[in-house]
């Protein structure tokens, strides 16, 4: 989490009545702290799981199990030290554990891992695209 310490110049303008309650006796000029978040595009998050799914039943494999090798293979994940060595956990993907920015970092380097690990031939742009058409999806961050 990313807190900004802001000056309201504009001022800020609420997207909902509990935004503008929560705005409510803030004054033009007034310095503020906020929180910048984008909150999780669900069309990003459900392609990731429909690749996950291609790859999986491509490989008879769980999309949950290829869900937790790109996990792990983006660096994503938590290191437990037990008695007989670390142990690698995968880090959770839910809407609460990451914001837009995020997931789409998440999501470009598991396009990489996919071109390593299983389609060398391809670049981690041409993996995406390559997604979106076999899925015929049309997708944009910003819909």
């Amino acid at each position: 989490m990313k807190v900004f310490m802001v000056r309201t110049i504009n001022g800020l303008l609420p997207d909902d009545e509990r935004a503008t309650e929560a705005l409510r006796g803030i004054k033009i000029g007034q310095t503020v702290a906020v929180e910048v978040t984008r909150p999780r595009n669900i069309q990003h998050h459900r392609l990731y799981w429909a690749m996950c799914t291609k790859i999986g039943n491509a490989l008879d494999v769980a999309p949950e199990n290829i869900s937790d090798v790109l996990k792990l293979r983006t660096g994503h994940f938590v290191v437990v030290h037990t008695k007989t060595g670390p142990v690698h956990l995968p880090r959770s993907i839910s809407f609460a554990a990451m914001d837009q920015a995020a997931f789409r970092e998440f999501f470009e380097r598991c396009a990489k891992v996919i071109s390593m690990e299983w389609l060398p031939h391809m670049s981690a742009k041409q993996v995406q695209s390559e997604v979106l058409e076999m899925l015929g999806v049309t997708w944009s961050e910003a819909a």
